[in-house]
């Protein structure tokens, strides 16, 4: 992640209800000049209803949004100088793809040679330079979504605020404009505050992730503190798989915590402080960090049990496994040709290292 600069929007203790609902409980989170930031969630979590609130759309019951170090709680939409990006792209059908971009330039009244310059400017950077005649239906699903993105980036903004934009796309073109969005904000140091509930876009996304659950932010870190170090069963269980197994912890030393799996197995983990000691807690175990051990193999932990099931995924293989205990865990391989495939029903030992496995407080 590249280096934040000064802090472009705070939230400061937001509180928003909706009767007995609390759509947000008192969050606070800063973006950094130039950051990324992904608000993930499920629905109902308070990742909208946030970002309505600072593009002013929505007013808080209580908290303070700043925005470039001016309090901007009350200010009207049009006075916050935000760029707004929405999942159903929100074009003028009337007008062609240089009226819908010159929009927001015209409102600012720059005049027309300052907006011949800058449309033509933004629709290099988005590779649509021979649109600016069309209508917006003779465009594609990702075309107008890409002007979309011009019209909001045409006037530099020092927000840009996307309510789930690529919600409404095919996969493989999902992919594409992830990517086009990324490249844009590294090439631009475009501030930008992200809304999706799809885990892998925020994976691939984001300088960082702020992971929200009934209100709250569960936990905010970058993409690898998410995904290899969650700090809550939620967290762990809503990014990526998960193997979960209830363990007992026995003891800690330094960063290193030992458990006992339900079949008796002791094994070693990546300690959590906030973890307290000599209780029933959950261990996670990530289906890629599980390998099936030949016979001579080792690890540092094991476990055993029978395979259930195998599915090919294309470039990843996956077994089923049923332990001993009479739990179910997965482990993924890439599928390489030649390699035998355990077949359901053959007995199978599991290994993982200590550091990929990480102890959970139970719910």
């Amino acid at each position: 992640m590249k280096k934040a600069g000064a802090s472009k929007l705070s939230v400061r203790a937001l509180r928003k209800e909706y009767g007995a609902v609390k759509a947000l409980a008192g969050v606070d989170l800063e973006l950094k000049e130039g950051e990324f930031i992904t608000l993930l969630g499920p629905s109902g979590s308070g990742k909208s209803t946030m970002l309505m609130i600072i593009a002013g759309l929505a007013r808080p019951d209580s908290g303070e949004v700043w925005i470039d170090g001016r309090l901007s709680t009350f200010l009207p939409p049009h006075k916050r100088e935000i760029g707004v990006v929405f999942q159903n792209y929100a074009l003028f059908p009337h007008l062609t793809v240089y009226e819908n971009i010159a929009f927001p330039l015209r409102m600012r009244r720059r005049t027309r040679a300052q907006i011949d310059q800058e449309v033509a400017r933004v629709l290099g950077i988005v590779q649509l330079p021979g649109m600016a005649h069309r209508y917006p239906r003779e465009l594609s699903g990702g075309q107008q979504q890409r002007i979309a993105l011009a019209r909001c980036m045409v006037y530099q903004p020092p927000i840009i605020l996307m309510d789930e934009p690529l919600g409404a796309l095919d996969k493989k073109l999902r992919q594409q404009l992830q990517l086009e969005i990324r490249r844009l904000h590294q090439q631009f140091g475009i501030s930008v505050l992200y809304v999706t509930h799809d885990q892998e876009e925020a994976l691939a996304m984001s300088d960082r992730i702020c992971l929200m659950n009934e209100g709250v932010i569960e936990q905010i870190g970058t993409p690898a503190d998410l995904y290899f170090r969650p700090r809550s069963e939620f967290a762990a269980d809503f990014l990526g798989e998960s193997n979960l197994l209830n363990v007992d912890l026995l003891s800690t030393d330094g960063d290193v915590a030992h458990v006992r799996a339900a079949d008796g197995s002791l094994l070693r983990a990546a300690r959590n402080h906030a973890v307290a000691d000599d209780r029933r807690i959950r261990l996670l175990v990530r289906p890629e960090t599980l390998r099936l051990l030949a016979a001579n193999e080792s690890a540092d932990n094991t476990l055993t049990g029978v395979v259930r099931d195998v599915i090919l995924l294309g470039q990843v293989t996956k077994y089923f496994v049923t332990l001993h205990d009479g739990s179910e865990v997965s482990a993924a391989a890439l599928t390489e040709s030649g390699l035998p495939v355990r077949a359901p029903g053959t007995p199978v030992r599991l290994g993982f290292a200590a550091d990929c496995a990480v102890c959970l407080p139970a719910r």
